[in-house]
């Protein structure tokens, strides 16, 4: 199934009915969502289940901000940004791949936490991590001290990528695929990302 969003709308919810989240079941499909979007995107509030996947090529975002612990299936976005606001968005997904201009921003690490799903990066967005709630619509930076989120699934790189924290860093202490690339932080970063090949700090 593919969803299109138009770039004047306001954005779209998935899956809150009268206040009440719902469960999305993918049962062993793909759910796509794809167009221009709107300022403020398109929101999954449904928790996802089932082994099928989800894909974006939105070029706005796409909000994932319910816990999924009975989902299966592979994630992926080759425009737009991911954003997510419930550290078990993803619940137990085989995989989450990010390529072309897509970026994933993992928000809500206001504490240290860690994700055991396989994260595949390539193209030329941004891996991100925040202790507040990334939404173009609301949000911002704390102004804290960082907290750590670990990486303990595999992580590999397609193409140099580049790492934005805001007061998060980032370690990946499961296996790291680099194929030769690397990573870089953003200017301005206020959090640093550490592999088995060592840390990487933003630029003075």
């Amino acid at each position: 199934v593919t969803m299109t969003e138009s770039a004047d709308s306001l954005g779209t919810s998935i899956g809150i009915w009268n206040g009440a989240a719902r469960t999305l079941n993918t049962n062993g499909h793909t759910l796509s969502v794809a167009g221009p979007g709107a300022s403020c995107g398109v929101g999954i509030y449904a928790a996802l289940s089932g082994a099928g996947g989800f894909s974006s090529s939105l070029s706005s975002f796409v909000l994932f901000g319910s816990a999924a612990t009975s989902f299966t299936g592979s994630i992926s976005a080759s425009a737009g940004d991911l954003l997510v606001s419930n550290s078990s968005a993803f619940g137990s997904t085989n995989g989450v791949t990010i390529s072309g201009t897509g970026s994933l921003y993992l928000g809500q690490i206001t504490t240290d936490k860690s994700y055991s799903f396989p994260i595949t990066l390539g193209g030329t967005g941004t891996l991100g991590a925040s202790q507040n709630t990334y939404n173009r619509c609301a949000g911002g930076d704390m102004d804290t001290a960082n907290t750590k989120l670990t990486l303990t699934g595999t992580v590999t790189l397609n193409t140099d990528f580049k790492y934005y924290g805001n007061d998060v860093d980032i370690e990946v202490t499961g296996s790291f695929v680099n194929n030769g690339h690397s990573f870089s932080v953003t200017s301005g970063s206020r959090g640093k990302i550490t592999t088995p090949e060592g840390t990487v700090t933003a630029p003075v």
